[in-house]
């Protein structure tokens, strides 16, 4: 008996059993089918297998275990995953802002420790780091349902090239859903372990203020808010403006907080440690944002630190 668990753009994950081999009992697991990959092309089934083979050589307690994929009559490839009981992290956001719920500073923090020790593992795998492309709460899951013994993992890596040739395939188009986690520079065709960490500061935002970023604007409005970035302009060069006058007089007509999600509505008690993290992580050029490596060693610090903690949120 399988039951739905959750439903993205690209496709569906159905609670389930599965019986390895060589095992006597069944597992609960979770499979992940993916949208139309019935007729999916052999060639891109042959990348969804390369990429996956590459998801299953991550083997940490803070990233969702890749099993492997089995190729069904019905549904074409479908993935093998780890059970997480407490669904995703983006669900259990909305559930306590919903609710009116509590949830500790220690234990967010926490989370964003975890999330990031998962990611400092994905981008230091040999010979080539994955790159996750879709990092936010909606792709975190939780490993129990009680939030405060709950452990964050992360959730579809190794997979995002596949997920977004899908996406591109159906007719909804690209991973709009997306948009708000996006940096500038991936709107053009560039993405990094440093555009991992931009998504990874809008999660972060999301943890503290438990809304979606840019919640309640258009479409339209989220692109310009997150493809708008600074670029030279030769004609004025050629007048004698410098590229670094250029930049100041656009960074004064377009400050960095108006094209970010809105750091005033972060819930009560948030450590002001986090907020200046959040600020550098999502700056426009990638260089100046942190590593993951780096975000464990923060977090740590403001874990054993708990400067200014009482219960959190209102």
């Amino acid at each position: 008996t399988s039951r739905k668990l959750g439903s993205g753009s690209a496709g569906d994950v159905v609670g389930g059993k599965f019986r390895f081999p060589g095992q006597q009992q069944d597992t609960q697991v979770a499979f992940k089918i993916f949208r139309g990959g019935r007729n999916l092309a052999g060639v891109m089934r042959e990348k969804i297998e390369k990429e996956i083979e590459l998801g299953m050589q991550l083997l940490h307690p803070n990233l969702v275990r890749l099993f492997g994929m089995l190729n069904h009559d019905e549904h074409g490839p479908v993935l093998v995953l780890e059970l997480c009981p407490g669904g995703s992290l983006r669900q259990a956001l909305d559930r306590a802002h919903s609710g009116g719920i509590t949830i500790p500073w220690n234990t967010r923090a926490r989370w964003l420790m975890e999330i990031a020790s998962g990611m400092a593992q994905m981008h230091a795998l040999l010979p080539t780091s994955i790159i996750h492309r879709d990092l936010k709460a909606a792709n975190v899951l939780l490993s129990a349902t009680d939030l405060v013994k709950a452990v964050a993992k992360v959730a579809d890596y190794g997979v995002a090239m596949a997920t977004e040739t899908i996406r591109s395939t159906l007719s909804a188009g690209g991973g709009t859903g997306t948009l708000a986690w996006m940096p500038p520079e991936a709107f053009r065709g560039k993405f990094s372990e440093k555009s991992d960490m931009f998504s990874f500061a809008v999660l972060m935002y999301e943890v503290m203020s438990l809304k979606l970023p840019h919640a309640g604007k258009s479409t339209a409005e989220i692109t310009k808010l997150a493809m708008d970035s600074f670029t030279v302009s030769k004609a004025l060069e050629k007048r004698g403006v410098t590229a670094a006058e250029q930049q100041q007089e656009w960074l004064e007509d377009h400050p960095l907080h108006t094209r970010r999600p809105d750091l005033n509505l972060v819930q009560r008690g948030c450590p002001p440690a986090l907020l200046d993290w959040v600020e550098k992580s999502w700056s426009d050029n990638p260089d100046d944002r942190p590593t993951f490596r780096e975000g464990v060693e923060f977090l740590g610090k403001v874990l054993e630190g708990r400067p200014y903690w009482g219960e959190g949120g209102d």
